[in-house]
């Protein structure tokens, strides 16, 4: 439902009401971003927002067990139905469909379910975690500044278990189908079509929440250097105007995916339009190969000519090789879809 919304944004083309709700749900993302607590600098605040909500009702739950008996009463009453969620809406779906309950799947809910009862416990005793250590006063006067790193790594790995489960859950049921039924392009496009929006969702969340986060950790960071600032600010521009440049080509990538998944689930396979979108992907993949290397260069360039004026260098290179893997695999798709579709005029002229 949630990759369906937001691939509804995406469509701004169709109408005016789309694109009013893309910009409106971007501003929302971008300002939520910005006002947001996170101020971490590297990728690990992905996890911190996927924990986000979980923070949030653990920190409703924590202040309703305060309040009192009753108080506590209902938050345990909450917990308890957020815990066991999902393994309430897969008996009500199984009831209301009337199938045989799948062994695979009910262990399944009931692992996440319990899974989500041990993150938000934890969450509202973050002690917990590091409550072995109070035998050992010693030990934990020596480690009191890793503690709240020990939680935030113990919390993050239940959420990163989780996201394991879920995606080995996944995988199982596809391959249950899969041999349920015969897979062939048409059925397995559906399955890849699923994966195209689910692409897309979590690439709009990225664009217009988490890059505005890192963009202000990085400004804020400036206020500690002592000379250099103006070389700082034109570095961090030229990094996220490169970041926001990337995501733009991996949308306009999504989209001709998606245009070419909904010809195949239509069964249209041999036409002159899915050609021209395999053209189009590998000229995108190949602008963004070469927008890398020259990003790259730039950026060294640039902290190497006024190193004298940069307080922090960091030089790095990474040449973009799966970029220029995928421009070639889908110029010998296109190639091989352009031979197909002359053969299959031919043979339909010839019929």
């Amino acid at each position: 439902m949630l990759t369906k919304i937001f691939y509804h944004f995406y469509n701004y083309k169709k109408s005016a009401l789309n694109l009013i709700s893309f910009i409106l749900l971007a501003v929302v993302l971008v300002v939520l971003g910005l006002i947001s607590n996170f101020t971490a600098n590297s990728i690990s605040v992905i996890f911190e927002v996927i924990m986000y909500p979980f923070k949030l009702i653990s920190d409703l739950l924590r202040y309703l067990s305060l309040s009192g008996t009753v108080g506590n009463l209902i938050s345990l009453i909450i917990f308890g139905l957020i815990s066991l969620l999902p393994l309430i809406l897969y008996v009500y779906q199984t009831l209301k469909s009337k199938h045989r309950v799948n062994i695979v799947s009910l262990v399944f809910y009931l692992i996440i379910s319990i899974l989500i009862g041990v993150i938000i416990y934890y969450l509202i005793n973050p002690e917990l975690i590091t409550r072995p250590l109070d035998n050992f006063d010693y030990l934990k006067d020596i480690l009191q500044i890793y503690l709240d790193y020990y939680r935030k790594t113990i919390q993050l790995g239940l959420i990163f278990i989780t996201l394991i489960i879920v995606v080995l859950y996944l995988t199982y049921r596809f391959l249950v189908k899969t041999k349920q039924t015969s897979l062939n392009l048409f059925k397995a496009a559906k399955y890849l079509l699923v994966i195209q929006r689910l692409s897309y969702t979590i690439l709009f969340i990225v664009t217009f929440y988490i890059l505005p986060i890192l963009i202000k950790s990085e400004v804020k960071g400036i206020a500690d250097i002592q000379h250099g600032k103006g070389h700082m600010i034109f570095l961090i521009f030229i990094k996220y105007a490169f970041y926001y440049l990337i995501t733009y080509l991996w949308f306009k990538i999504l989209r001709n995916i998606h245009d070419l998944l909904t010809n195949y689930t239509q069964e249209i396979l041999f036409e002159k339009e899915n050609v021209v979108l395999f053209k189009k992907c590998s000229v995108l993949f190949l602008i963004n190969f070469i927008a890398n290397l020259t990003y790259q260069l730039i950026y060294n360039a640039y902290q190497l000519i006024f190193k004298n004026y940069i307080q922090n260098i960091s030089l790095s290179f990474d040449f973009p090789l799966s970029s220029l893997v995928l421009t070639l695999v889908f110029y010998l798709l296109a190639l091989w879809m352009h031979q197909s579709y002359e053969i299959y005029t031919e043979n339909k002229l010839t019929i």
